[in-house]
């Protein structure tokens, strides 16, 4: 029988995903290295197994937790597959495979292949069965997955004869296991950098009066806390911050963590006692969540949630009282394996809301369905987290001005996903759209950027201070929907994850009513229910505190 072109295409280099068939192809000129112990080198121009001398092949990149390299092959596939023929049959290494990208990707996307698969067996299999499909299969189970019934992190050894991603095709097609999936290496894009326009000179103004009114010298540029039509902004396009001050600012009872690239801790805005609980670095396994080079990301994302007000320094977050978790994840490269662990860790360690300024890369032009284990860790978050009230975890919709269904991640229904609306009360050009966006929130793209924290020193947006009014994208308006929740929590913390989004979603501001394309439902593919309004929002919560029986 003649197979189709659609099947000769595929075959071998494909995965599947929720439910789908992914394929794959394999770049000509990399492939990825794991040796067994010790460190790995710097480059492998001379080394040499047997006699046999390697290509000539260029260090790319080296990834901590999963003590995985990444290198260049001087020459066609003939000579990376020279290279990888001659690694695995040397002592030191413990796997040496390809690496690949989506099949007509519009921009490249590796996904590094690791040793490990994410399965969900059959729940039908006795313990016995399982014991012997894992021994006959090549597979030892390393630890289950909280949340996935008879689901389990599994290592591919080399008893298997294939690699992790036949090993896991296989495992699916044979009707083993309801899910089988490669555990990834892979980059996540940042929702947000220098998005907004060059930085205005001028005054920093005068604070404002009044208890509610932060004495932070910088307060006056945070228009989408406070907009006065400063420096051509539309006045009163902003989130009401001094009317939901006048209820809470925030309390230490509410942490929220804040998943990204890293975390400059030392930062006076940052910097309180009592301030940051549970920091963790899942690149590298330590409770350093520090910023590595070029990881200014995360110190701007965490600042616009919950910098410290009121202490005559920089700028405020819109819940300065709340509690900080700094979670780093380095966004140019990491397994899928470890972000699940970092929603577990936040909420296992107290966190109420959780902010994700990033996702998969935009303009690929492919959907990009959420991993199996990552769901998981956010399944359980939202159900069980809170004490079983749910923690409720923002994600960044994009900045690639294309349908957010493209983002498993952000996409995903228990998730809020937030758009971004500029200065003048409209969206933002860049910001992604469609019927998962729940609410949308200031951010850059019109006259103004976002003032926040910035990595001290040379190191950040800013090289010639500690603060930048350059930030935007919907980096900047995760989390500032995410630090309007936790003053909601602050005000009445018996809301459940469910009940929250829907006291943001009901109180929204309908911006642009004419361009927002608004349904029957009060919903715009742009803006969700609208932009958030936070005093509204904790008047409502406040109101269902006096109301709860």
């Amino acid at each position: 029988m003649r197979r189709s072109r659609t099947t000769r295409r595929y075959r071998g280099n494909y995965f599947y995903r929720d439910g789908q068939k992914l394929p794959l192809v394999k770049l000509p000129d990399a492939f990825a290295l794991r040796l067994r112990e010790g460190r790995l080198p710097a480059e492998l121009r001379a080394w040499t197994r047997e006699g046999e001398r390697l290509p000539p092949v260029a260090l790319e990149k080296a990834y901590g937790r999963q003590r995985v390299t990444t290198y260049r092959v001087r020459g066609a596939a003939a000579a990376r597959d020279r290279a990888m023929d001659a690694l695995r049959r040397d002592g030191r290494t413990q796997y040496c495979t390809h690496v690949y990208r989506r099949r007509r990707a519009r921009a490249p996307d590796p996904l590094i292949l690791t040793d490990e698969i994410v399965v969900q067996f059959k729940p039908d299999l006795t313990r016995g069965a399982l014991r012997r499909l894992c021994r006959e299969r090549g597979i030892v189970r390393v630890e289950p997955i909280p949340g996935l019934e008879n689901g389990y992190l599994c290592r591919v050894t080399a008893q298997a004869g294939e690699n992790a991603l036949k090993v896991a095709n296989r495992l699916y097609e044979a009707g083993l296991a309801l899910a089988a999936e490669p555990n990834f290496l892979r980059r996540l894009a940042r929702r947000g950098a220098a998005l907004g326009p060059a930085r205005r000179r001028g005054g920093r103004g005068r604070p404002g009066r009044g208890p509610v009114v932060p004495n932070d010298p910088l307060f006056p540029r945070q228009w989408h806390l406070h907009n006065t039509g400063r420096n051509g902004a539309r006045a009163g396009a902003d989130v009401r911050a001094l009317a939901a001050w006048k209820v809470t600012t925030g309390s230490r009872r509410v942490t929220i963590a804040v998943i990204d690239d890293g975390f400059d801790l030392g930062h006076p805005d940052l910097r309180e006692r009592g301030k940051v609980v549970a920091p963790y670095d899942f690149g590298e396994d330590d409770p350093d969540p520090s910023p590595g080079l070029g990881d200014a990301h995360g110190t701007a994302c965490a600042g616009v949630a919950t910098a410290v007000g009121g202490n005559r320094v920089g700028v405020t977050g819109i819940a300065p009282r709340c509690r900080l978790m700094p979670i780093r994840i380095p966004l140019d490269g990491l397994d899928e394996a470890a972000i699940a662990r970092a929603f577990r860790w936040a909420a296992e360690h107290g966190a109420a809301v959780i902010s994700n300024s990033w996702g998969p890369p935009d303009g690929t032009g492919f959907k990009e369905p959420l991993p199996l284990i990552v769901r998981a860790a956010i399944d359980r978050a939202v159900e069980k987290g809170r004490k079983g009230r749910g923690c409720i975890i923002c994600f960044a919709a994009g900045n690639g001005d294309e349908p957010v269904d493209l983002d498993g991640y952000a996409s995903y229904p228990k998730v809020l996903a937030v758009a971004a609306t500029t200065d003048q009360d409209r969206r933002a050009w860049y910001s992604d759209y469609g019927r998962a966006i729940s609410v949308a929130a200031p951010s850059s793209g019109g006259r103004n950027g976002i003032w926040t924290t910035d990595v001290r020193g040379r190191r950040g947006y800013n090289p010639q201070g500690d603060w930048t009014g350059e930030f935007g994208g919907t980096s900047a308006a995760c989390p500032l929907v995410a630090g309007i929740a936790a003053l909601v929590l602050s005000v009445n913390p018996w809301l459940t994850a469910a009940e929250v989004q829907q006291v943001l979603e009901a109180t929204a501001d309908k911006v642009d009513p004419r361009g927002g394309c608004y349904d029957a439902r009060g919903h715009s593919p742009f803006y969700g229910y609208g932009r958030v309004n936070a005093a509204r929002a904790v008047h409502e919560a406040e109101a269902r505190r006096l109301r709860r029986p």
